[in-house]
């Protein structure tokens, strides 16, 4: 699924690129906050449909210390462990704080027997060619997507 095409005017969005074998996302947003819960939304919507519907449970996270670019792989393998673990799909994520090399927020799940599979589940986040940076006035991070 390719997502929104990115133009200047965008101030939130996420897309899919190819990539050999695998698939690589792309999230913006002019917060560092909203850029992580665009990664999120990202890599969902490369497997379900999970964003149309409300969230039924609601999961607490805390991730790091870490640098960005870690900690963005840290919150995709989190969404993974879910889906793998729980039987349940984030249908929206919440960031609440960014700071001191940490990420808290809430992920907004729904089951995944009620979702339909749009694409081959994710299965793992690759440290290659990852990044996490401000571009111009959006930060933007991009992550290879093993599947």
């Amino acid at each position: 699924m390719p997502g929104r095409v990115r133009t200047p005017r965008d101030e939130r969005g996420h897309r899919t690129l190819p990539h050999t074998a695998d698939l690589v996302i792309e999230a913006w947003a002019p917060t560092r906050e909203g850029c992580f819960e665009e990664a999120v939304a990202a890599l969902v919507d490369t497997f379900s449909d999970a964003a149309s519907f409300p969230p039924t449970d609601w999961l607490p996270f805390e991730l790091g210390p870490a640098p960005d670019d870690e900690l963005v792989v840290l919150l995709l393998e989190e969404v993974i462990f879910v889906v793998e673990v729980r039987g349940q799909v984030p249908c929206a994520c919440r960031v609440d704080d960014a700071t001191d090399a940490r990420l808290r927020g809430t992920l907004g799940l729904v089951s995944v027997h009620g979702v339909q599979t749009t694409g081959a589940a994710a299965k793992a986040v690759s440290y290659g060619d990852l990044s996490f940076a401000r571009e111009g006035p959006s930060w933007v991070t991009r992550a290879t997507i093993d599947v």
